[in-house]
């Protein structure tokens, strides 16, 4: 890649790094993920190599520990943003398995407006090891996202500016 794509890339990003938020509203993590669940302990000598992706807490790699073959007492998660105790969050796409110290977030939204969720999540969710994440954090964390003319989370506008974001860095990259 050039210096000058790399140059207009950062650009990109930059310039949407400056969205006014004035405007948005505060909305607590139950409102927007009303539906959640929590992951199972996984002892790591319970584990047995596969393919579908263990979520644990860790700040790379998506939370991805490793790559285990589930049990049926496992609970199955699919597409969904995941918090692990010391507030990192992922989009997770695809099935995946996640242990207890990982909460599981469902908002039946497509990819994009999840990824917009994540950024915000990342800005507002945080804790580290003497303050860990956990269930009870759902109701006291607030958020603040853009809304519509009806006071209620503007999900089309979250989807055109991550789709459109993706759009300008395909276009830079290329």
């Amino acid at each position: 890649m050039s210096l000058i794509k790399i140059d207009n890339l950062i650009g990109e990003i930059k310039k949407n790094k400056n969205t006014d938020i004035t405007k948005w509203k505060e909305f607590s993590l139950i409102d927007i993920f009303p539906d959640y669940d929590r992951g199972q302990r996984l002892k790591k000598s319970d584990r047995i190599i596969g393919d579908l992706p263990l979520v644990t807490a860790g700040q790379f790699n998506n939370g991805i520990a490793e790559y285990v073959k589930p049990t049926k007492e496992n609970k199955l998660f699919e597409n969904c943003i995941t918090i692990d105790m010391f507030g990192n969050c992922f989009y997770q796409d695809g099935k995946f398995i996640c242990d207890d110290n990982v909460i599981v977030i469902k908002n039946v939204k497509i990819k994009p407006i999840n990824l917009f969720l994540i950024s915000v999540l990342n800005k507002y969710v945080n804790f580290d090891f003497k303050k860990q994440f956990r269930l009870k954090h759902l109701i006291n964390v607030k958020i603040k996202l853009p809304v519509d003319e009806n006071d209620e989370p503007d999900w089309k506008y979250m989807e055109l500016y991550i789709n459109e974001l993706s759009k300008n860095i395909k276009n830079n990259l290329k």
